[in-house]
């Protein structure tokens, strides 16, 4: 009886592991990881313009979109992530390309880029998470 006990809970735990493993992998990105959505803000002389940024990381290349009114959709071209600093060509079919150096400083993305000319700051954090239903 003991021995069947013991058996269980080994399946449980096992299974326990499993589903945690499976939501670390696509579930919330882990700790420390830039993938996913963000609220990014861009300031260059005075003007602020907000937009969503979506990350994808594989080792230390980067994928993702970038899109704000003012700028349109954009892709992101050569980019890297290795020791906390994001650097990015973002591409814009309406826009002149941006480059963009950042790094991860308490939770967020902070940076600056250049664009047609100008250098301006930007900022990017987390979308707050809205419970379901209410």
């Amino acid at each position: 009886m003991n021995k069947r006990r013991a058996i269980w809970a080994v399946l449980v735990f096992g299974l326990m592991l499993v589903s945690s493993a499976a939501v670390a992998q696509h579930g919330t990105p882990a700790s420390g990881s830039v993938a996913g959505e963000w609220n990014i803000s861009f300031t260059v002389q005075g003007q602020t313009v907000s937009g969503t940024m979506v990350l994808a990381v594989e080792g230390e290349t980067v994928k993702g979109t970038v899109e704000t009114q003012h700028t349109g959709p954009g892709k992101l071209q050569d980019g890297k992530f290795a020791a906390s600093k994001l650097t990015a060509t973002c591409v814009f079919e309406r826009h002149e390309a941006m480059a963009m150096m950042g790094e991860v400083q308490g939770g967020k993305l902070v940076g600056t880029f250049r664009t047609e000319g100008r250098e301006g700051k930007w900022e990017a954090t987390r979308p707050a998470k809205t419970s379901a239903g209410l």
